[in-house]
Order: structure tokens, then sequence, then C-alpha cells
């Protein structure tokens, strides 16, 4: 079920990165050829911060199985600390996807550059 999260994520990373390439020819302007590479760039670090996410919680996942009294405890432990570490990438991939995604449609709203 992941793998097919991904693929479509980054099916619509790259739809994503289509559109901001219409809008930055459209537009010619710096920012917004700057917000098409955001759209890839913010897709991309979120999808990472996942991935590491659910590789970590995985691995801590076998920790469960041992009959100790506090491996509840530990288990509750890791899996607070991978999403505090994945909170990062992932927060920060969503905001750089957030403004990106505000530029182009502003972009995509205006009328279109005529200079030459």
């Amino acid at each position: 079920m992941f793998s097919i999260m991904l693929a479509v994520s980054l099916v619509l990373c790259v739809v994503l990165y289509a559109w901001g390439r219409w809008v930055s020819r459209r537009q010619r302007g710096l920012v917004f050829r700057v917000a098409a590479r955001g759209t890839l760039v913010g897709a991309v670090l979120a999808l990472a911060g996942v991935a590491w996410a659910m590789r970590q919680l995985a691995a801590a996942s076998g920790v469960s199985s041992s009959p100790v009294a506090g491996a509840a405890t530990q288990l509750a432990d890791q899996i607070s600390q991978t999403f505090t570490m994945a909170a990062l990438p992932v927060g920060l991939g969503n905001l750089i996807l957030l403004a990106s995604l505000i530029v182009l449609v502003v972009g995509t709203l205006r009328a279109p550059d005529q200079r030459l």
C-alpha cells in the first residue's frame, strides 16, 4: 500500500513540476522558475522524511516482540523520537511546497507576460 501511495505522490510531483514549468514559460519571471523547482524540492523533501520515518518504524517494531515489561515503553519512545526527527523534513518540505503552489496559482491567474 505504501508503494502505491509513493508512486502516486511521485506522479503528482511530476505533474506539479510540469505545471510550474508552464507557468514559468508563461510569466518569464525568476520567482516562477524557482516556484517550479520548489514543487520538486518540497515534495521530495517531504517524501524523504516520510520514507525515513516508515523505515525507522519498521525497524522499531521488532522491539515489541520481547517479553520484557518495559518493551512497550521502549517502543513508544522510539516511535516518538522517529516522528520528532521526521517532523523537520516533512514540515519544511510541505512549507516549501505550499509556498510554491501559491506562487504558481498567482502565476496561472495573472495575465501572461508580453515582454519580448
